[in-house]
């Protein structure tokens, strides 16, 4: 999934017009690990999808820019993040669960 700026960054030692999140080549474990890094800096958070520093660990972990380079983002832009990544991780379990009561339902059809 690519996520245009409304600017050029200079995350890290690139320059970057477009952020490349592959959001579809995560793993369950490259989640876990998320969830622990997001953890080990937010001990206190208590429901992690309603924290921006969630998706933007997630971000980080799917397009291999550091967590704090997110951080140097406008506003705008850094929302852009947070709302692809939000977006790929709640809609994900409802188009599969959709998909499975489709499956099911012709299943029982035939």
């Amino acid at each position: 999934m690519i996520v245009k700026l409304s600017k050029e960054y200079s995350l890290g030692s690139k320059k970057y017009k477009e952020i490349n999140l592959d959001l579809e080549g995560m793993t369950g474990l490259t989640l876990i690990e998320a969830e622990r890094e997001y953890y080990t800096r937010n001990k206190n958070s208590m429901i992690k999808e309603l924290e921006y520093g969630w998706y933007l660990t997630v971000a980080s972990e799917s397009s291999g820019i550091k967590y704090g380079d997110f951080l140097k983002l406008n506003a705008r832009d850094c929302v852009k993040i947070v709302n692809a990544v939000r977006g790929f991780l709640q809609s994900t379990d409802l188009e599969e669960i959709e998909e499975a009561e489709v499956v099911e339902t012709l299943g029982s059809i035939e």
